[in-house]
């Protein structure tokens, strides 16, 4: 296949909300006395620089030497053992300049700085100035392995996948070692589930806590680096089990740029018997416009910086459905006898795609220099989907529904119903750099994901159909009419407050601790449209859509107000020969949801207690031993968990119990 151009509250009690305040509070003293005692942090977004000044002649240090990141205001002097470090570095290439009175300056280019990894230009070699002016300029050499790095990880830059021929950043994940894809595009690491996997978008998580999906989706022109680790994770990170997307988003730069791009194709196969429609070529079935623009704002010295970029993209997809049937038609095939079947095919046989695609995207981000040593951003990214998706969220797999099965709508394709997503992540960052070894950085951010599935708006929409259409053919057969009776609603809302501290605490200690709280208020409504019934309990007919009583199962609704806390200290020791991380997670869980007290009588809302408090400690430690230039040997110990999805542990909350199903 070728495309052308291009249910049931599973938290239990832990503690008695007393007894968890206590431990609580114990545990962030802990957390807080180990941080300053250690001077703390490493930002998830920054990455250092460290190397050493000699004289070329003699072979000693050179102290003194001015180290100089050109167009940046980053910098730093080499001490007495010609020794210098730089830190709170973005990731990018830079040109390092190194200089001294006396002394030939010597430019380094293409020094490529990655986030929570250290670059190391090692040996710098000044040589006496024989006249004026005289400068060496050399292209730095990246190593074949990242000596520093105690967990399995692969990073790629702007660079890279501005060279990918992809379109979607899963598209760049995809082709990490030990990442695969599903049947529908959801991403797998080290074999684990799709919701095992956590986005985070400049250092804050934006998963979805309900399904598990990036809850805004990145475009690839907003990204500067990627990361994907996997493996064990240092303790900054939690919520993940298999593997963690790091994304670090692009700021304006120095020089007013842009782009558009347009194109358009549609998909081709041989496989005309089984991919139907797919003979038909349309040059716009696939249309993408998209745009980028950067720079500095005019008239503020280059302090105040812009990025944005946007798209819009329409696919009608590579499965198409034949409008043999139409909602209202009836259908029977109840008689042994083929010529006694009844058929109404009312439809006009118009090819209709199954799995189309409109998708809308924003990323506008702004940037300003406080001074040299403050820097704060605030960014916005808003999506808004439509499509029409086999996993479509909310739909029970029993044996009144087969509404779920998408497949089967292909001779009735106006009966299935649609999918719509969108949502906006709000993030606002500062920036610190409190001496030549120590930053922090303050985030705020506010997260909202609303998606909502369903044929018709309106539930009583006479154009919704009964359900037993559907149901007169066999279970292996097309539906011939029908519409999908779930309605599903809903929208998750997070705010989100987090602090971490970064200092070099010597050479060799680099110390991070970080604090973070995450308020979350989750919505949802599904039903199911039913027969509406006459004062006497009679069907009315012709068909009237009704919604289920409030204490149906086929009706819930809820809305939760979770929080969750969690803190961390970790200490990355660099050694010569050896590299170790070590620190300790404390994370905080409350559901703020009842539970039943008696099994035998769940639905009872008198019979009902707190669901209470979970928190755990987490240590995590890995070595790295570097053997070779082409080798290093890896050594990891943790603890992870993860915390139910919210689909699942919010899952009929009601405790509704269904009379005669087992």
């Amino acid at each position: 296949m070728n495309r052308i151009c291009r249910n049931s509250m599973s938290v239990g009690p832990a503690t008695s909300a007393g007894s968890w305040r206590e431990t609580s509070v114990r545990m962030l003293v802990v957390l807080a006395v180990l941080a300053m005692q250690s001077t703390a942090a490493f930002a998830g977004t920054k990455g250092k620089i460290t190397g050493r000044v000699i004289d070329g002649e003699t072979g000693t240090s050179l102290p003194g030497a001015n180290v100089l990141l050109v167009g940046t205001m980053l910098g730093a002097s080499s001490n007495l053992d010609g020794e210098f470090l730089i830190v709170n570095i973005p990731p990018r290439k830079y040109t390092v300049q190194i200089s001294m009175v006396g002394f030939q300056t010597q430019t380094v280019e293409g020094v490529s700085v990655k986030a929570d990894l250290t670059t190391k230009l090692g040996d710098i070699v000044l040589y006496p100035q024989v006249f004026q002016g005289e400068e060496i300029v050399i292209t730095a050499q990246q190593d074949l392995i990242t000596k520093d790095m105690t967990a399995t990880q692969a990073v790629v830059g702007a660079d890279q996948i501005n060279a990918l021929p992809v379109e979607e950043f899963g598209d760049v994940v995809q082709l990490q070692a030990g990442v695969s894809a599903g049947r529908d595009g959801e991403l797998h690491i080290r074999g684990g589930r799709s919701e095992e996997v956590v986005y985070m978008v400049d250092g804050v998580a934006v998963s979805d806590v309900y399904s598990g999906d990036i809850a805004v989706e990145v475009e690839n022109s907003s990204i500067q680096e990627l990361q994907v680790i996997s493996g064990t994770f240092n303790a900054e990170y939690g919520r993940a089990m298999s593997g963690v997307v790091n994304i670090v988003t692009r700021d304006g730069g120095d020089r007013i740029g842009g782009s558009v791009t347009l194109y358009g194709g549609d998909y081709l196969t041989r496989a005309n018997d089984v991919f139907f429609h797919l003979d038909d070529v349309n040059p716009l079935a696939v249309s993408n416009l998209q745009f980028s623009f950067h720079g500095p704002v005019p008239f503020t010295n280059r302090r105040l910086k812009f990025f944005t970029t946007g798209r819009v993209l329409t696919d009608d997809g590579y499965i198409f459905g034949e409008r043999e049937f139409v909602p209202s038609d009836f259908s029977s095939f109840s008689a042994d006898d083929s010529t006694q079947w009844a058929i109404q095919a009312t439809g006009d046989g118009e090819a209709v795609p199954l799995r189309p695609l409109k998708k809308t995207t924003l990323h506008g981000k702004l940037s300003y220099r406080v001074s040299a040593n403050l820097n704060v951003a605030g960014s916005l990214i808003w999506n808004d989907v439509e499509t029409q998706d086999w996993r479509a969220e909310g739909k029970e797999a029993t044996p009144e529904n087969q509404a779920h099965n998408f497949h089967r709508f292909r001779l009735n394709p106006d009966g299935a119903s649609t999918q719509f997503q969108n949502g906006y992540t709000a993030l606002l960052s500062a920036n610190h750099l409190l001496g030549t070894r120590t930053f922090y950085n303050v985030n705020l951010s506010a997260i909202y994901n609303q998606a909502e599935s369903y044929v018709y708006d309106d539930p009583f929409d006479p154009r919704n159909q009964d359900q037993d259409l559907m149901q007169n053919v066999s279970d292996n057969a097309f539906f011939t009419g029908g519409t999908d009776p779930w309605q599903t609603r809903r929208s998750t809302r997070s705010l989100i407050a987090a602090f971490d501290l970064t200092s070099q605490a010597t050479d060799v200690h680099q110390i991070r601790t970080g604090l973070e709280v995450r308020s979350h208020e989750l919505e949802f409504e599904e039903f199911k449209i039913i027969p509406a019934r006459n004062e006497s309990g009679i069907e009315i007919t012709p068909f009237q859509p009704a919604l289920p009583p409030p204490e149906s199962p086929f009706n819930n609704r809820y809305r939760h107000r979770p929080l969750e806390v969690a803190a961390f200290v970790q200490d990355k020791i660099e050694l010569d020969n050896l590299i170790v991380n070590i620190g300790l997670r404390f994370d905080s869980f409350n559901p703020n949801a009842p539970v039943p007290t008696d099994p035998r009588d769940p639905a009872n809302p008198d019979k009902r207690k707190d669901a209470g408090v979970k928190s755990q400690l987490s240590p995590r430690l890995g070595l790295a031993f570097p053997i070779t230039e082409k080798g290093v040997l890896h050594f990891s110990y943790g603890y992870f968990f993860q915390m139910p999805l919210f689909q699942y542990l919010y899952a009929n909350s009601e405790f509704e119990v269904e009379i005669g199903r087992l």
